[in-house]
């Protein structure tokens, strides 16, 4: 091992606990299962010295049930850049506050670009967390096994969707997408909603705000009430 990064291209790596390793993950896939990792190297005397993590565009960071965490005294950062996607299974979801969620890195630490792609895939409920940016421009994906009835992914903030020019915003997968009036998910004139109008394996679970509608093109809003799908056009 030596001081640096280290490039990982076009390919999947997991990691185990254990694991000292250095960050940059160039067109790939990270797999990260079940442990609270400290991405690091060895510098030349030895000594671990706390890398900084950037996930480039086109590449996947997938958490699983994992955290990625920051040394109460070390400067390690993490970015997840355009393009780039995070996936987690995490109950506390994309959260940057530490004892949180699957990132836990304070403050600037943890960078998200909103045209990076959001994935939720847990088996038992989630939130979205605070880390997950108000405004996406790449892609909300929901895909929650949990039962309808019983779980879901509940959104922690106000968030918009608005991925312009027809362009996939918010994908319902599986599960629930719950919201509040005060958690209110917008999406965004000439964003697209896949499936159009939900599906009964997964809806908005609360309001839901449209923007930009016209007469000739009616949208479908993708809304139900617990595990019942009950979709409206206007």
């Amino acid at each position: 091992p030596g001081s640096g990064n280290t490039v990982f291209p076009y390919n999947t790596l997991t990691v185990g606990a254990a694991t000292a390793m250095a960050d940059t993950l160039n067109f790939g896939a990270l797999a990260i299962s079940n442990n609270l990792i400290h991405f690091s190297v060895l510098d030349s005397t030895g000594a671990k010295q706390y890398a900084s993590t950037t996930v480039y565009g086109n590449s996947v960071l997938d958490m699983g049930l994992s955290q990625l965490i920051e040394a109460s005294a070390d400067s390690s950062s993490v970015k997840l850049l355009s393009l780039a996607e995070i996936r987690t299974k995490h109950a506390g979801g994309i959260s940057s506050t530490t004892a949180t969620g699957c990132l836990q890195h304070t403050g600037s630490r943890a960078t998200l670009n909103a045209n990076a792609n959001y994935t939720y895939y847990g088996s038992a409920a989630q939130n979205t967390g605070n880390a997950l940016p108000a405004t996406i421009t790449g892609v909300l994906e929901i895909d929650n096994t949990t039962a309808l009835a019983s779980g879901g992914v509940t959104l922690t903030r106000a968030t918009a969707v608005s991925g312009a020019g027809g362009t996939r915003a918010l994908s319902l997968k599986t599960g629930r997408l719950i919201t509040t009036a005060g958690n209110l998910i917008t999406v965004g004139n000439g964003s697209v909603i896949t499936p159009a109008g939900g599906s009964s394996v997964s809806f908005v679970d609360g309001p839901l705000r449209k923007v930009g509608l016209t007469a000739a093109v009616p949208f479908v809003y993708p809304t139900g009430d617990t595990a019942k799908w009950a979709r409206r056009a206007i």
